[in-house]
């Protein structure tokens, strides 16, 4: 089985013997199909960073910057006084904003960003104690290198699974669809190259063309239209900038190669990017555990047609998945305002400072105040305009109540995919249990049972009229037909660190509780906050009154029974 989020789930397979005996030297490649057999042996002391680097700005420069954020999203709120003749340009915006840009600047020289920064392993050790073998299987190493991938950044999660975007080729009109990052790991011997898709474990898909341009409105490295071999320059410096560990994007490695019934040969591996285009007119938005962890087509009518009186979710009858998805939480509860908005500085302004290395903010802050010269303006704009994409991401620009009272809004769909790029970036035993691991089961009662045990991650709602439950792992209302298991369960699995030896259930969530709450924006989460549920757009399928409740995020375990005769 493949424990992997990102990918589709994948049975290990048993090659017959008299297949393996058939086979040569010459013939290595065909056992790329078998990566559950196949060996790689690092001759390098190699380090997959299982606990993920946390970029780090300062107190006071986060909040400077959230002085800042807050200044202009007045600005561009109803209540704003802007005058109503006066175009909303960063460099309209510096005279309303002198105070707090040079507080920014000012935290800034005194905390710079520095490599050693951004690079600091500051994430508390809760791994630390977990070494990566010098051999692995291949599908392993598959896995463990699309979670540092992902893990790096929300955008990559979202680009390796696939975005909105439109395409414009040459001697072609612009074209909506989907775009994925594909990352293949290369492994080249003496006698042949094979490539790995990490996020499909298969042979990579064609690639674009480099001189195509793309533009996606979820995604902040190409909201303008940008040149494939430009983004292309881009992700791979963010990935230099933003991961320190087994890099093979920027310094191929070499190993050794190892199949049933064949010697161990020299390779050298690496990893090379593209991007995959799928035209699409009717696009939408997914999470990346969508797909594998449905046996069946996913009907899109979440509900039978019952009356609302004969059912738990009221409004929710007799509609789409989609539609609720595309219904807004408004964050009202100060418990989560401040660690939201914090998070979202920490990683977008981040991520807007590295885009702008250009900008020497570390002059003197009296040099930039003065605005002596073209260049220190220029500066300027762009600081100013890092923190205009931050209102944009922190509020939703179209609802002026978000702007005025100073209130983040998120559609449904993305606030369950910012939950889980934090679940899944926290750790990767953590990445692996969400997605699904072959495990030993005693649940008091029963015999020792083997089949999968999953990590349930849920957000749930409550409101005066309506409920709803999220399941974060899939983006989808909560399963009725969900198979928990005895909370006093002893758990072994030999694919997770957690719980190699046999483990109590009820020591596996804590463990997983305490690690989750290490992040802010989790630990108010799962406390329970307060939020505001709706849609301002009236246009929508779904598109209830503004309702207030309770949003908690909380966690358990479903256990699927492996059928008879299948393969463990």
């Amino acid at each position: 089985m493949n424990n992997n989020p990102l990918i589709p789930s994948m049975n290990s397979q048993e090659i017959p013997p008299s297949d393996i005996e058939n086979l040569s030297k010459n013939q290595l490649k065909n056992l790329m199909n078998f990566p559950d057999q196949t060996l790689i042996k690092f001759k390098d002391e190699v380090s997959f960073n299982l606990v993920p680097p946390s970029p780090e700005i300062s107190a006071p420069v986060i909040q400077a910057m959230q002085g800042l954020v807050q200044i202009i999203a007045h600005l561009r709120s109803p209540n704003g006084s802007w005058p109503s003749d006066l175009p909303q340009t960063p460099e309209n915006l510096i005279p309303y904003v002198t105070e707090e840009v040079s507080e920014l600047l000012a935290a800034y020289q005194t905390h710079p960003i520095s490599a050693s920064n951004i690079k600091s392993d500051s994430f508390p050790k809760k791994d630390s104690s977990i070494q990566t073998p010098v051999i692995l299987f291949l599908n392993t190493l598959i896995s463990q290198l699309l979670w540092n991938f992902a893990q790096t950044s929300y955008q990559f999660m979202r680009l390796l699974t696939g975005i909105n975007a439109e395409i414009l080729l040459p001697h072609q009109d612009w074209t909506p669809g989907k775009l994925r990052l594909v990352a293949s790991l290369i492994i080249k011997t003496e006698n042949f190259q094979s490539s790995i898709d990490l996020a499909t474990s298969d042979s990579p898909p064609p690639l674009i063309t480099s001189e195509a341009y793309l533009q996606s409105n979820d995604c902040s490295f190409c909201q303008n239209p940008l040149e494939v071999q430009s983004f292309v320059r881009q992700i791979t410096h963010h990935f230099q900038d933003n991961f320190q560990g087994f890099n093979l994007l920027n310094h191929p490695i070499q190993a050794e190669f190892l199949s049933p019934k064949s010697q161990w040969e020299p390779i050298e591996m690496s990893i090379e990017i593209g991007f995959q285009f799928i035209p699409d007119s009717k696009t939408s938005e997914v999470s990346p555990f969508h797909y594998f962890l449905e046996n069946a087509p996913v009907d899109e009518e979440l509900f039978q047609n019952t009356p609302i009186q004969d059912v738990e979710y009221s409004i929710l009858a007799s509609i789409p998945h989609s539609a609720l998805l595309k219904t807004h939480v408004r964050l009202t509860d100060p418990n989560i305002i401040q660690p939201y908005i914090q998070t979202q500085i920490k990683y977008y302004g981040l991520h807007g400072l590295q885009r702008k290395k250009q900008l020497q903010l570390t002059n003197s802050v009296n040099s930039f105040l003065t605005l002596d010269s073209q260049t220190e303006e220029s500066e300027l704009i762009e600081l100013i305009q890092i923190t205009d994409e931050l209102v944009d991401i922190i509020y939703s620009p179209k609802s002026s109540s978000s702007l005025i009272r100073l209130q983040p809004e998120i559609p449904l769909i993305d606030l369950s995919l910012r939950l889980l790029w934090q679940i899944v970036k926290s750790s990767y035993n953590v990445m692996q249990l969400m997605s699904g691991i072959q495990a030993k089961v005693l649940q008091p009662g029963f015999l020792w049972q083997t089949g999968t045990l999953r990590l349930l991650m849920v957000l749930s709602a409550e409101f005066l009229s309506d409920s709803w439950e999220l399941d974060i792992a899939t983006s989808q209302p909560l399963k009725f037909d969900l198979k928990p298991i005895i909370p006093e369960s002893i758990i072994q699995s030999d694919w997770s660190e957690l719980c190699r030896s046999p483990q109590s259930l009820v020591v596996l969530k804590l463990q997983i509780i305490n690690l989750l709450e290490t992040l802010p924006e989790l630990q108010s989460w799962m406390k329970g906050v307060k939020i505001d549920w709706g849609n301002s757009n009236e246009d929508l399928e779904l598109s209830p009154n503004w309702q207030s409740g309770l949003a908690q995020l909380s966690l358990d375990f479903e256990w699927i029974p492996a059928q008879p005769g299948s393969l463990e």
